[in-house]
């Protein structure tokens, strides 16, 4: 209760701060000639009374302000002060304020978009759970010393590393524009193919409906006629309606049932288009897969495993493969977009200067 009753008289000082100086010269005078009765009183004239009296009493604008030390609320009257002092100023030159504006708005700007910058490719540059512990097969050609960073595998190939004992989970992923038809106006859109865990391997929940299940993958290995969307597709092609879950597209001349719209900031292989599930055949169709190891297994163990099965690949299908010899090894996500080498650099010296 008292400090209740504290914080509230604090609270009118601070809003009625005029009367409340006002009160406190009153007090103050009321003292002063107090004491100057007193002196005259005493035998002395006026004028030595009041001097004993200013005496006694001391300095009445230093007792002023530690007065309003007391009140607690000193910190925001000198900037109330300084605040008034400033717009005062401006006022008087407006060649300078509309200068200083513009550059405190060009500062502001220009710090807003590189920090965007900064947290979009260094601090959280993906959605997607664990970015960092997402390898990708890499063929390195011995000869050449070429590497192909996304090496890519059959359908067959991919199933085969995905039952690597090293491996916990993987992912494939292919590329199959879809033509749009039906009641809308023809267009081709970015359509790329997932592999059935592909969603929960990335770690991302969709925010409308569902992403693709293993269980869009029928016993024969056809895909189910499911599609989910990207963000930017759902705002182009439903306005945003959240209805747009159950309804059909007809892509490639066949009907697709949309089962789930993806956040903003997802974007696998595309930010305008969609994704299908990706079908068991053929077999020989190309995907890029990554994968995410076992607790406890290095990348080096993991490329060991991949190589051994990658030089029985090789032997069975030598165009796949370098024609000399080549290594397998692993290389991290991360390390494979803009978020590495010499652009990281770059942004980490703008963010230091």
């Amino acid at each position: 209760m008292v400090c209740a009753q504290r914080l509230w008289i604090k609270l009118q000082r601070l809003f009625r701060r005029n009367r409340s100086a006002h009160r406190l010269d009153d007090e103050i005078q009321f003292h002063l000639d107090h004491q100057i009765a007193e002196n005259i009183a005493a035998g002395m004239s006026r004028e030595e009374a009041r001097y004993a009296a200013m005496r006694t009493f001391g300095n009445p604008t230093y007792l002023k302000e530690e007065t309003r030390d007391t009140w607690g609320w000193i910190c925001l009257e000198q900037i109330h002060q300084d605040l008034r002092y400033g717009l005062r100023m401006l006022s008087k030159n407006s060649g300078f304020t509309v200068v200083a504006t513009l550059t405190l708005a060009l500062g502001i700007g220009a710090t807003t978009a590189i920090f965007s910058v900064i947290y979009g490719v260094l601090i959280s540059p993906y959605p997607y759970y664990k970015a960092n512990e997402i390898w990708a097969p890499t063929i390195v050609d011995l000869k050449t010393a070429q590497r192909d960073t996304w090496h890519r595998y059959s359908v067959e190939q991919f199933e085969r590393n995905e039952e690597l004992p090293a491996v916990s989970v993987a992912m494939a992923t292919a590329f199959d524009d879809q033509l749009l038809t039906g009641d809308r106006t023809p267009e081709t859109i970015n359509g790329v193919l997932l592999s059935p865990r592909a969603f929960q391997f990335l770690g991302v929940p969709p925010l409308l409906g569902r992403t693709l299940q293993p269980s869009d993958i029928q016993a024969n290995g056809e895909a189910e006629l499911v599609v989910v969307l990207s963000y930017a597709l759902w705002q182009r092609l439903f306005s945003g309606d959240p209805r747009a879950i159950g309804s059909t597209l007809v892509l490639n001349g066949i009907q697709h049932t949309v089962v789930g719209v993806m956040p903003p900031r997802f974007g696998w292989y595309t930010h305008n288009g969609l994704w299908l599930p990706l079908p068991r055949y053929p077999l020989d169709r190309w995907t890029i897969p990554i994968v995410r190891l076992r607790p406890g297994v290095t990348p080096d163990v993991a490329a060991q495993q991949l190589h051994a099965l990658n030089l029985r690949w090789a032997a069975e299908k030598p165009d796949d493969f370098p024609k000399d010899k080549f290594k397998t090894a692993l290389t991290n996500y991360m390390n494979m977009t803009v978020a590495s080498g010499d652009m990281r650099s770059s942004l980490l010296l703008l963010f230091a200067a």
